[in-house]
């Protein structure tokens, strides 16, 4: 009655939706960063990874999908300082969150530093005089 067609996609199968491929690769290299120590605990990060898609800015619609569900934008991470709650329960989980995004930090900051050297690496650094020849490749 709305006209809206539902196209069943799966994973590796761009031809039904590119969007929910883009996703499903950003998602997929997501929990690659934060589980690299322990690859078989991507589950356990699940929730966390939703939560990042949820609230990370989108170009094409301009604002993130948090704020296309709730209307406002979403809540801010205030880190957690150990022994803030009175539950061990609750305390030993956010520790471990705050110990994990501190991981992602450092591995994804690993990470760029390694794509910038491999980018150098074929970089050279030219100074050219008035009046100089150069060839352009367009």
């Amino acid at each position: 009655m709305l006209g809206v067609d539902l196209l069943l996609s799966s994973a590796y199968h761009p031809q039904t939706d590119g969007q929910t491929e883009v996703l499903n690769r950003c998602l997929e290299t997501y929990l690659r960063c934060v589980c690299v120590q322990n690859p078989k605990d991507w589950v356990k990060w699940l929730a966390l990874a939703e939560w990042w898609c949820n609230t990370t800015f989108q170009s094409a619609a301009q604002m993130t999908p948090y704020e296309v569900v709730y209307n406002q934008p979403p809540p801010l991470h205030l880190p957690y300082l150990a022994g803030e709650s009175p539950h061990p329960s609750v305390d030993r989980s956010l520790q471990r969150r705050e110990s994990m995004i501190s991981l992602l930090k450092h591995n994804l900051r690993r990470a760029q530093h390694r794509m910038k050297q491999l980018a150098d690496r074929s970089r050279t650094d030219r100074v050219f005089q008035i009046g100089d020849w150069v060839w352009l490749k367009l």
